[in-house]
């Protein structure tokens, strides 16, 4: 049976992109082009607890005085997705993930691809609002 990360490093070889994974194999950075714009990617291993984290990131930081509107905007959107969006207000970045159990080896390509593309997908599909909400404060551009 292959492992977590045998299966992680297969599918993002296939995609083509270059990667740096960790010491001890636990995080993979990469990234990656969804659309036209550039995302910035970690994939998350633990083959103990059996499993699969999978965060991609917002290409422009979000400043301190914006974070309001952007909690607003994740409560909002997190009720209607699978992968969630939070903001990391340690480094101001707006992030999209997901984690998934593989326990019993119960991981394929297909699992890591769609983790992949839910993560994405969530800052992609939203990427109109995040850069009005960027652009403007108003929390009314949420209703």
């Amino acid at each position: 049976m292959q492992t977590i990360f045998e299966i992680v490093v297969k599918v993002l070889n296939s995609v083509g992109v270059n990667y740096k994974v960790s010491d001890e194999q636990t995080t993979i950075d990469f990234g990656v082009r969804y659309g036209e714009t550039p995302y910035r990617m970690q994939i998350h291993i633990s083959e103990k607890a059996e499993l699969l984290g999978v965060v991609a990131v917002f290409p422009l930081t979000i400043p301190a005085h914006k974070w309001q509107v952007f909690y607003e905007l994740a409560n909002k959107l997190n009720c209607k997705h699978v992968a969630k969006l939070v903001v990391d207000i340690d480094e101001g970045e707006l992030i999209s993930y997901m984690s998934c159990t593989v326990d019993g080896g119960a991981i394929n390509e297909q699992i890591v691809r769609a983790a992949m593309t839910l993560c994405l997908g969530m800052l992609d599909d939203n990427y109109s609002t995040i850069l009005q909400l960027l652009a403007d404060t108003s929390s009314k551009l949420l209703n």
